[in-house]
């Protein structure tokens, strides 16, 4: 028996349809790299539904969008192709289209004219888009952003990266320096992390031994010593100078103790690990704290706060 199948029939029907995807399949890609130029980092991609083979399914050559690998129609809705309409500015996944005077589209809103998916799919007729438009025209043969830059990058690659021998041994000698501070660092920090350990218990037990005895510790000859400016430095506006002016204030040094060590003071001493010691005076007439450290065979002036008042609970 003849079969009725005809290679020529085949081929007449065949070759249109081919082409027409491949058509279409120019505008779905057109449509992608605008979706890239808006949004770049939103991994915009396109799936191809059914098989490559002649026999395949009538689901052959449609297609699905996806955003980061998510398809925005249900499992099983594609869609013929996806369009940019330049007017809305809407992507548009057509279902079916209308040959005429000029190809109508009918379909549903994807994409919204500023990159965001389309929250309530909508359908709409759209014509399409002009191949003719210059714009458009670029962005049907321009490769998308990424691809192009790992091309290029692959390509830099595959050459040397086209430097020179001058710019290669300037690289190699950046990594060589790079690397020799990186060890050298490392080595320092291991240097003062011994000597920290080492030098750690020396200073401990300098501290110690000249640490000043509590019985060292005269109130009222640290006060006066702070009271004529013995703790300010050389170039301090405060500090005296001169005989004169240094007689009349150690002279008023001393009144200014006595009046307000004459009702009473309180001294605190505390010992820090046997290191140094911390010495509170509250000089009660005058509601003042003032701070010592012995520190060093010597007791160093700290500061000095109002003196806060005790709650009685």
């Amino acid at each position: 028996q003849k079969s009725s199948f005809s290679w020529k029939t085949f081929w007449k029907w065949h070759t249109p349809c081919r082409r027409r995807m491949n058509e279409e399949s120019i505008y779905t890609q057109a449509a992608l790299d605008h979706l890239i130029s808006i949004k770049p980092f939103d991994g915009w991609s396109v799936q191809k539904c059914g098989d490559s083979s002649v026999f395949s399914s009538q689901r052959r050559g449609r297609v699905k969008l996806l955003r980061r690998s998510i398809s925005l129609s249900d499992q099983d809705d594609d869609f013929v192709a996806l369009w940019h309409d330049s007017t809305s500015g809407v992507v548009v996944g057509v279902q079916s289209i209308t040959v005429g005077s000029g190809a109508i589209g009918r379909g549903v809103v994807l994409v919204e004219a500023d990159g965001t998916v389309c929250r309530t799919p909508r359908s709409v007729c759209v014509s399409r888009p002009n191949l003719r438009n210059k714009r458009m025209a670029e962005a049907t043969t321009a490769t998308p952003m990424a691809d192009r830059a790992r091309q290029e990058m692959e390509e830099l690659v595959q050459q040397g990266g086209n430097l020179t021998p001058e710019q290669q041994r300037q690289i190699l000698q950046y990594a060589a320096g790079a690397i020799l501070s990186s060890i050298l660092l490392k080595v320092v920090f291991q240097a003062m992390f011994y000597v920290y350990i080492v030098a750690l218990p020396l200073v401990y037990l300098y501290c110690v031994q000249t640490c000043p005895s509590n019985e060292s510790f005269d109130a009222k000859k640290e006060i006066k010593r702070v009271l004529r400016g013995h703790h300010l430095p050389e170039n301090h506006p405060d500090k005296p100078k001169g005989f004169l002016t240094n007689a009349l204030n150690r002279l008023q040094a001393t009144v200014a103790t006595e009046v307000a060590t004459g009702l009473g003071y309180e001294v605190s001493l505390y010992n820090i690990l046997g290191a140094f010691t911390i010495a509170f005076v509250n000089v009660t007439s005058v509601e003042r704290d003032l701070f010592w450290i012995g520190i060093l065979g010597e007791w160093r002036y700290l500061y000095q706060r109002e003196s806060i008042p005790a709650t009685n609970t």
